[in-house]
């Protein structure tokens, strides 16, 4: 997508550094349980803080990408019309003549998560006219999003902090 070639996993991780000023190596399986309960597999996370670009820089890209949400006008501001009960902030993306569309959202916080989602072909056609990130991706990710805090999987979502959303 964009200027040079990235996966969907990459661009994921990418947001969700953004997100949480944390690196650390993105992973699709965090834990397998076992039909007796037991835990077969678990990932253990190494984090470590972003010290490549300051707070205040993240905090000014955070800003930027929650208004997306919020904003009138924002490509993404369905969500706030239709009062999502997942506060997130996230990116829509879509290519030359509809080719690509791409929603990439987060919830707030180093414990929240990140949720990144394609439409395309394989064959590289196009999705259709105004086939956009807000309209083909978001649907998705939405639903993920709702299924996730629904199931009370991870816990509660996390508010933005009030400077985030003024």
């Amino acid at each position: 997508l964009g200027a040079s070639e990235m996966t969907v996993m990459e661009l994921a991780n990418a947001y969700r550094e953004m997100a949480s000023g944390v690196s650390a190596e993105p992973y699709v399986i965090q834990q397998v349980i076992g039909k007796n309960g037991d835990i077969l597999f678990e990932r253990k996370e190494e984090k470590e803080q972003i010290s490549e670009i300051s707070p205040e820089a993240l905090d000014m890209i955070r800003f930027c990408l929650r208004k997306v949400v919020t904003q009138p006008g924002g490509t993404a501001y369905s969500l706030t019309l239709e009062n999502f009960p997942v506060p997130i902030a996230g990116k829509t993306g879509t290519t030359d003549d509809f080719r690509n569309a791409l929603f990439a959202g987060w919830t707030h916080g180093s414990d929240g998560i990140t949720v990144a989602v394609r439409i395309d072909f394989d064959d590289n056609r196009e999705l259709g006219d105004g086939e956009t990130g807000a309209r083909a991706a978001l649907p998705v990710v939405k639903e993920i999003f709702r299924k996730i805090y629904e199931r009370n999987i991870i816990g509660p979502p996390t508010e933005f902090p009030a400077h985030l959303e003024q």
